[in-house]
């Protein structure tokens, strides 16, 4: 059975601090490796802002000095990354990758990844529960995973799917900072996660992406019915993609062409 990775569940947290060593305490603790040149440390004024819902986690992260931060080997999230201020750039499996305002990047784990931050860059960082992704990749194509999920690492945020996919994170950051958000509410929380998760599986370049768009299957009146009534039955419990799979045995690519 795959390892649940745990993403803090509450609901905002706020860090700064201008030591070296208390910095790289508190990302080590949650996963990353952080760098500074010893000329740097002084000029370090890293700040914190973090909203936490089930399986994300919206942080701005800011430094004064520049760093560089890697994943350590067990990470199991996925991480979007997005310059608000500034420029970072990153080397993904042996790849450079530029960043700059318009351009994110998407880091799968377990792929050799550095980041490197320039002095006074702030950036937009989304970490996505890698047994969620996972989880809901095997709905959609109706079978087991046979290789590590991997996204293509660049991502343009001025046009196409990465342009709606920077709208709907801007409007979700926006929201969340509103104490009355409904997306603090269990069902609604699910439903933005699952939303984000279609979008990228569906059309953000990966490994399986080619799988998914060929997959075709007939689909039956039973079956239909069998989704149907699952829901029907479930109308004030969080169900999302993979129960509905699990219920009417529909491939969850296929049940998405039907709707």
């Amino acid at each position: 059975m795959e390892r649940r990775t745990a993403l803090p569940l509450q609901r905002r947290q706020i860090f700064a601090t201008q030591d070296a060593e208390e910095a790289r305490a508190f990302l080590g603790a949650r996963g990353f490796l952080l760098d500074i040149p010893s000329r740097e440390a002084t000029d370090l004024d890293m700040r914190l802002k973090s909203v936490f819902l089930p399986g994300l986690l919206f942080t701005r992260l800011e430094y004064g000095a520049a760093v560089q931060v890697r994943t350590a080997e067990n990470y199991e999230d996925y991480r979007f990354v997005a310059p608000l201020r500034g420029r970072l750039c990153g080397t993904i499996a042996n790849e450079d990758v530029p960043c700059r305002p318009g351009a994110a990047m998407l880091v799968s784990p377990r792929l050799d990844n550095l980041l490197r931050v320039e002095r006074d860059t702030a950036g937009l960082n989304v970490l996505l529960s890698g047994f969620m992704l996972r989880r809901h990749l095997v709905a959609l194509l109706g079978e087991p995973l046979k290789a590590p999920l991997e996204f293509a690492v660049p991502l343009s945020l001025r046009e196409g799917h990465g342009r709606s996919l920077a709208h709907f994170l801007r409007l979700a950051v926006a929201e969340l900072e509103r104490r009355d958000s409904i997306l603090v509410e269990p069902i609604a929380a699910q439903s933005y996660r699952d939303f984000l998760t279609n979008a990228l599986l569906i059309y953000h370049p990966h490994n399986y992406g080619e799988r998914l768009r060929r997959l075709e299957r007939p689909i039956t009146p039973r079956d239909v019915k069998r989704a149907i009534d699952y829901i029907q039955e479930n109308l004030d419990t969080k169900i999302g993609l993979p129960e509905i799979v699990a219920a009417s045995g529909i491939p969850g690519r296929t049940d998405q062409a039907f709707s």
